[in-house]
């Protein structure tokens, strides 16, 4: 093995779903090296709970390749996680002490849409054991939905089940009409509401997914207790299909374990705005996982290993040294601009994502100030001052 080889990096994707955590891990050329895959990565069940589940997944990867585990230390990782929507959760899981070199973690939906798109703009709808939608427009995400199944995950299997076994247990009481469906359901709790009901104070969003088979295929065979369930559940995904749309979105790629047996239950009018996939959410994870790479290669970013990622030394002292305008004219032996103050403020806060686009916001107001001491037009060429001015 050549030194170059055995020094490279390898990027690692992960697509941590409610039902399932899927990891692909790839060389430096892009070329698969090996996969693994584990339980239930959905964050709003634990922190730590997905972690582990991510790293059993990992380790399967990193085994499937033919490595070991010292091998970490070379891994820039990119993941999508089930309930990152949460702020709280967001925070927990970018600043996880980890063994890797970097980590970039998103929502599924994000990742999701990047892998749906090949980075360019679009929305997604994730409709598996739980929901979410997200559209992708330049530099900027919008979501729908995604706050959990407790409260929202609407259109998704999580939601189906749950709604199909409340049915039954009605029927136990009388309060609907006894159907081939709630029937069925409820042979898995021996006929017992007492057993459904216990059963589901333990039971988890993969738990209630589970029955969503059985339901569909009652439905398929017209059984009117799922087919309205089913019905409800179109109705809910063709909700956020048209709030996607009503953002910007002109396709949707909906995606999922749910997205196929659903299709035939939605309106012509929102299959018209669907799209296929050009990708699937860990091509999106291993974008996440480059991305982080690049700017750490480029010196924007700086590692600590386990620790987190930070601007560098070097774009800090770059941005906290800037001084002001009359300084500069000064120290260059110019008259200062007898337009006015034009000073460029100091950076206290760097912003991670934003801090290159802050370096080229200063650069065009230095310019402008400079051009209007020296006599000469701002505006040329044309519609500059709109990058100048701009805040």
């Amino acid at each position: 093995m050549s030194l170059r080889t055995e020094f490279e990096p390898f990027f690692l994707g992960v697509d941590g779903g409610g039902t399932s955590c899927r990891t692909r891990l790839c060389n430096m050329a892009g070329v698969e090296s090996g996969v693994g895959v584990a339980g239930s990565a959905n964050t709003t069940l634990g922190v730590d709970a997905a972690f582990h589940k991510i790293v059993i997944a990992i380790k399967m990867a990193v085994l499937d390749a033919g490595l070991i585990d010292q091998c970490f230390g070379r891994i820039y990782a990119g993941l999508g996680l089930a309930g990152l929507s949460l702020r709280r959760d967001y925070e927990a899981v970018n600043s996880y002490h980890h063994p890797f070199a970097e980590l970039s973690a998103e929502t599924d939906a994000y990742i999701a849409c990047l892998g749906a798109h090949q980075g360019q703009d679009g929305g997604v709808l994730i409709i598996g054991t739980g929901s979410c939608g997200l559209l992708i427009m330049g530099n900027s995400s919008v979501a729908v939905g995604g706050w959990g199944y407790l409260m929202s995950d609407l259109g998704s299997g999580a939601q189906l089940g749950r709604s199909a076994l409340r049915g039954a247990l009605e029927e136990c009481d009388a309060l609907l009409p006894k159907s081939g469906l709630g029937t069925a359901l409820m042979a898995h709790f021996d006929e017992n509401p007492e057993s459904l009901v216990t059963w589901s104070e333990t039971a988890t969003p993969k738990s209630y997914g589970s029955f969503v088979p059985e339901i569909i295929s009652h439905a398929i065979n017209k059984d009117e207790a799922a087919i309205a369930l089913v019905n409800s559940t179109a109705n809910d995904i063709e909700r956020m299909i048209l709030t996607l749309i009503s953002k910007g979105a002109a396709k949707i790629a909906l995606i999922g374990g749910l997205a196929e047996p659903m299709l035939p239950w939605l309106s012509e009018t929102v299959l018209g705005y669907l799209t296929k996939a050009k990708g699937d959410p860990l091509d999106g994870a291993l974008m996440l996982a480059r991305q982080k790479y690049k700017l750490v290669e480029e010196g924007l970013l700086s590692q600590r290993q386990g620790a987190g990622t930070f601007v560098s030394s070097r774009v800090e002292q770059l941005l906290t040294e800037l001084t002001g305008y009359r300084e500069d004219m000064a120290a260059w032996g110019m008259a200062p601009d007898v337009h006015g103050e034009h000073n460029l403020p100091v950076v206290q806060n760097i912003n991670l994502i934003s801090a290159p686009i802050t370096m080229i916001q200063f650069f065009y107001l230095f310019a402008k100030s400079l051009s209007l001491a020296r006599g000469m037009n701002p505006n040329a060429p044309e519609h500059l001052l709109k990058v100048a001015e701009t805040t």
